[in-house]
């Protein structure tokens, strides 16, 4: 409103566009803490009659006085065309248009304004006090709380009315158009055209003719009736008729579908609907039935009935004496279920029947290839389907059948399977008291075993020979092992390759290759690596970054093959050189970056800028090397025990008891003894697991 009215203000008194911002900044912004209310209908005023040339021209020699802008001390403003704009201080205002002519002591809510119409507005604290006057409508309306509290009278040739809210109200209209009240006792309202009427006693005042009253009476075009307190009533039309009394309802319906139709309940005790098409009856919330064309139902618990008599799939129905017995039948499905733990049915598809300890259960599709078990746990059970059976029978009888193999037998002790491979190639077998007793033959494939003295399977190009615990062979394309204990050993693979004949051994691949007498001398040559030793007095190693001599225990040398460092021990005299190192003596030797250790007898600690460590305890008792990269290698008498790490890539052993070797985080192998004792082999989700260089176990992991 606020916003109108500057744009009105500025219009009317010609103000310049380019002004008119600072216009309303300066005049009206501070105003903005009252906005000015939107008009009632009863305070828009008459419309005037259009200016016309002699009122909206300036007179004629009358010169304009100047405009003055000093707000909030004064404002003056006067338009071209007669409109005139005066301000007192922040908040005093007069105004004078063709229109009308107002003045505020404290703009907007104290003042005057008067129209030309005769129309005059009297705000005292507007918009909660204010006197209105209009004699053009005949209308004269004061206010002392908003609407809530006020005089109204209204006196012309269409309206007559009085009012005195919230108390009185007296209104009469040339259409007829009647509305009587006095607050709380009494209230009517009559339209003759609209065939409507409403009376209430003891009514909400300002809610009058809106329900809320002792009591109410009202009629329409179609129907009249009455209601009492919100609670009681009744009402009547041509087809409908209602009475509600609580906790008494009743409705009579007489035109429409499935007329005439009945209601009538006493609740929460009793119910009951009946038409030509449905009927139905409830009492407690709980018993209850009914009738309709498509079903019937009945509810008396425990027991409860339910009939589809029209619709997919009928007649279908649904009994049960709850919670005893439930069934459902119906042309496609059929079941029953008694003390929740028995059931049977039949569809289709399928047919089941659950009587503990008795499971029955047959599926037979309509595309063919039917599957069905029958068990009585745990006595006895079958399992059938197109491509496979199972028997199974205390104590531990069974028998299996399927396209490509046959199998029977009472384990442990007895066992025959007869098995036709993808390639066609046939072959079967047993066991007599297994795992000791164990035969077989078939297409390239011959098994015979009498354990512990002896065992050997050939399948295919592969061959298992066993002679425990002196000799073991492993066969396949791509692996050849023999063990002679203790003699001999050799394990020839395409990833790396052993040989041991007493102490002995050699080891080779295609990246290095390592041949010495265990556990006094070992050489191991590489392209990046080249060592040896001769347990207890040499020692000598080369690599990228140096090169390291040692003969106990008078002499040792250390030399960089990336500068001049170098470092040697002659007897207790340690000794170091080079352009960044210096020391001597048995001293800590220190650089930039780098620290280094010794102390006799062979012990020593070495640091490098770049990450690399390395430690000696009473060296070849134990060393530790640590790389650049965040390789390790621990070493316990050289080879006896050793602990290696690069990447996901370990290699663990102490000579004999164990070997562990893990190539990624999917694939591991662990054995004692050189796996004759046990080995566990893990490659992605296959796991094997073999004990006396037998298998004894291979599964798959999820």
């Amino acid at each position: 409103m606020a916003a109108n009215f500057v744009s009105r203000a500025a219009s009317r008194l010609a103000i310049p566009r380019a002004v008119r911002p600072a216009f309303a900044l300066l005049v009206l912004a501070p105003l903005a803490v009252a906005p000015t209310p939107s008009r009632s209908a009863e305070e828009t005023p008459t419309q005037a009659p259009h200016a016309t040339a002699e009122t909206a021209a300036p007179v004629a020699g009358k010169p304009r006085g100047h405009n003055v802008l000093t707000w909030p001390i004064y404002v003056r403003w006067d338009s071209e065309n007669g409109n005139a704009l005066r301000v007192y201080g922040p908040a005093t205002v007069s105004w004078r248009s063709e229109r009308e002519g107002s003045f505020y002591l404290l703009w907007p809510t104290t003042g005057v304004r008067q129209f030309t119409t005769g129309r005059s507005d009297h705000r005292l604290l507007w918009p909660v006090i204010d006197r209105v006057r209009d004699p053009a409508r005949g209308y004269t309306a004061l206010r002392l709380a908003t609407r809530l509290v006020e005089y109204e009278r209204q006196s012309n040739e269409n309206v007559q009315s009085l009012r005195l809210s919230p108390l009185y109200t007296n209104l009469r209209t040339v259409s007829g158009v009647r509305t009587f009240e006095i607050a709380p006792l009494y209230f009517r309202h009559e339209n003759p055209r609209a065939r409507d009427r409403v009376i209430e006693l003891g009514y909400v005042p300002w809610l009058g003719g809106n329900g809320f009253s002792l009591y109410r009476s009202w009629t329409g075009t179609r129907a009249y009736g009455w209601n009492a307190a919100l609670c009681y009533g009744g009402l009547r039309s041509p087809e409908t008729r209602w009475l509600w009394l609580p906790p008494y309802v009743s409705g009579d319906r007489s035109g429409g579908s499935g007329a005439p139709a009945r209601f009538r309940a006493l609740v929460p005790l009793y119910a009951r609907f009946t038409s030509r098409d449905n009927r139905w009856w409830s009492a407690g919330l709980v018993f209850g039935g009914g009738l309709s064309a498509t079903g019937a139902w009945l509810s008396v618990p425990p027991y409860f009935s339910y009939e589809r008599l029209a619709g997919s799939n009928s007649p279908a129905g649904l009994n049960g004496l709850i919670p005893l017995y439930t069934a459902w039948h119906s042309p496609d499905l059929g079941w029953w279920n008694f003390a929740v733990l028995y059931n049977g049915g039949r569809s289709a598809e399928r047919t089941w029947l659950y009587a503990p300890p008795f499971f029955s259960q047959s599926h037979h599709p309509a595309t063919g290839g039917g599957s069905s078990y029958h068990t009585l746990v745990p006595i006895y059970g079958v399992w059938h389907s197109p491509r496979r059976d199972l028997a199974l029978a205390l104590p531990s009888l069974w028998r299996y059948r399927s396209e490509r193999m046959s199998a029977s037998g009472l384990w442990p002790l007895y066992a025959w399977f007869r098995q036709t491979g993808t390639d066609s190639l046939s072959r079967s077998g047993g066991s007599v008291a297994w795992p000791l007793i164990t035969w077989g033959r078939g297409n390239r494939y011959r098994a015979l075993g009498i354990l512990p003295f002896y065992y050997r399977l050939v399948d295919g190009a592969a061959a298992t020979t066993l002679a425990p615990p002196i000799y073991a062979s492993f066969l396949r394309p791509d692996l050849d092992g023999r063990i002679f204990v203790p003699a001999y050993l050799r394990w020839w693979s395409k990833a790396d390759s052993l040989e041991a004949i007493t102490l002995y051994y050699r080891r080779w691949n295609a990246k290095r290759r390592i041949q010495g007498l265990f556990p006094l001398q070992e050489s191991f040559r590489s392209a990046a690596l080249r060592r040896e030793y001769l347990i207890p007095v040499y020692y000598h190693r080369k690599d990228g970054v140096g090169e390291q001599r040692l003969v106990l225990p008078v002499w040792a040398d250390w030399r960089s093959t990336v500068d001049d460092r170098s470092t040697r021990f002659i007897g207790p005299v340690v000794l170091t050189r080079g352009h960044r190192s210096h020391g001597f003596g048995v001293v800590p030797i220190r650089r930039p970056g780098a620290s280094d250790l010794y102390l006799l007898p062979l012990s020593s600690y070495r640091a490098r800028a770049d990450g690399r460590r390395a430690v000696d305890v009473l060296w070849p008792l134990y060393t530790r090397r640590r790389q650049a990269d965040g390789s390790t290698r621990s070493a316990l008498l050289f080879w006896l025990g050793l602990d290696e790490t690069r990447g996901e890539h370990r290699r663990a052993w102490l000579q004999p008891i164990y070997y562990y070797d893990r190539s990624s985080r999917e694939s591991s192998y662990f054995a004692v003894l050189g796996g004759v004792l046990c080995s566990y082999e893990r490659d992605g989700p296959q796991r094997k697991l073999k004990a006396l260089l037998i298998p004894v176990r291979t599964w798959r992991k999820s």
